[in-house]
């Protein structure tokens, strides 16, 4: 069935993300505190343009298999479930394209400036939040669909 399979390729892109984000609010974020100021701008351009090469098909393969949940979803799955799956899209969507997206140009522009570091790591705070939500929810969503199918004992 369509939506079951679109469930198992949202689930694995989401979870992914949900490691990613992580790591990135844990390790990541706080170190470009470390990094060397003279060259940080330049690091910052490799770090937006190695970053989306992982997170942007990944995020892309998300975005779109929750739309199609939200349209098609699994056989017994309430309604409720694809619609915050859906609006933990939007928040992290929201916050990485009108947030953290123009944060990262501004410091590969101008370098690192400590306010902007800072709110950076403020707003990522939003998406881990976000995807850890949409992390949830298609884990209860495919138990649901697993327990109704009896594949989970």
């Amino acid at each position: 069935m369509l939506s079951i399979a679109l469930l198992g390729i949202n689930l694995v892109a989401t979870l992914v993300m949900c490691g990613v984000i992580l790591f990135i609010h844990v390790v990541h974020y706080p170190m470009f505190d470390d990094w060397e100021r003279e060259n940080f701008h330049e690091i910052e351009r490799r770090h937006q343009k190695l970053t989306s090469f992982v997170v942007g098909p990944l995020m892309a393969i998300e975005a779109l298999t929750t739309v199609a949940l939200f349209f098609l979803p699994p056989p017994d799955v309430p309604s409720v479930l694809p619609w915050l799956g859906l609006f933990c899209v939007c928040v992290w969507t929201a916050v990485t394209a009108g947030i953290s997206v123009p944060i990262h140009e501004q410091l590969a522009k101008k370098g690192f400036d400590a306010r902007l570091h800072r709110l950076l790591v403020r707003s990522n705070f939003w998406r881990l939040i976000a995807w850890w939500g949409h992390g949830i929810v298609c884990v209860i969503m495919a138990g649901l669909v697993s327990f109704a199918r009896g594949t989970v004992s």
